[in-house]
């Protein structure tokens, strides 16, 4: 797309599939933002915000809204009341904190589900594209507090008419979980996943709730956006 004179980007954009426009967006350097944007409809483009993960519609809805508040406006007001909801919540976090960054999208399990069933469970999300790139599942308890985390490779030699509990317990490894809290600078996480070489890092409130997770394809974004605001920096621009 990057290549394309602006008659040929604007054929090839209506070419996407609308649950794929958000991401090509996203993905494009922040100059094609607003050609994106004015070629679609608002009903065209809540689309795009309602396909995307949660920490998505955010920085989508965050880069509409500089474009054109009027069109955010009404993207917004079209979006069924969850997904408000999940990006007013993410709103709340400023941009040094970890909870800013994270996706409210989680598999979870609690410790007293037979595997099976967590399995049957998962099996029927992601037919339903209800979840999408999971490497983990999180094990929280009746007070949905995180309790362990088991890498679905794991899940999978576990005895399946067992509790993941009982799994656990007989087990030799630990399932101890990496965790951060929604309110750490996201700094210190970018460590974390440096040090532990980590996939994703589960965050929770001061009370050890489970409220969402971090991937490593985000601390990569975050990285590169530094980077980014480094050369800039460098160069005397804003």
């Amino acid at each position: 797309l990057k290549q394309l004179d602006d008659d040929e980007f604007v054929s090839a954009i209506k070419l996407v599939p609308r649950d794929l426009i958000g991401d090509v967006a996203l993905a494009l350097p922040d100059r094609y933002f607003d050609d994106v944007v004015e070629n679609f409809s608002v009903d065209e483009l809540r689309e795009a915000v309602s396909a995307l993960e949660s920490d998505d519609q955010v920085d989508f809805m965050h880069e509409l809204e500089e474009l054109d508040e009027s069109i955010a406006s009404k993207v917004f007001e079209t979006l069924d009341e969850e997904d408000k909801q999940e990006i007013i919540k993410l709103q709340t976090y400023d941009e040094d904190e970890a909870g800013a960054y994270m996706q409210l999208e989680v598999f979870t399990a609690d410790k007293s589900e037979v595997v099976h069933d967590v399995i049957k469970r998962f099996g029927e999300l992601r037919k339903a594209k209800t979840i999408e790139n999971i490497q983990n599942l999180f094990i929280i308890g009746s007070d949905k507090k995180l309790l362990f985390t088991v890498g679905l490779d794991d899940l999978l030699v576990f005895d399946f008419d067992k509790t993941i509990i009982e799994n656990i317990e007989q087990s030799d490894d630990s399932f101890e979980p990496k965790k951060a809290e929604d309110r750490e600078n996201i700094r210190d996480v970018v460590h974390y996943f440096e040090e532990y070489d980590l996939s994703v890092m589960p965050i929770v409130n001061a009370y050890g709730v489970l409220l969402g997770r971090i991937t490593s394809d985000d601390i990569y974004d975050i990285i590169n956006e530094h980077a980014t605001e480094q050369m800039y920096n460098l160069a005397g621009l804003d």
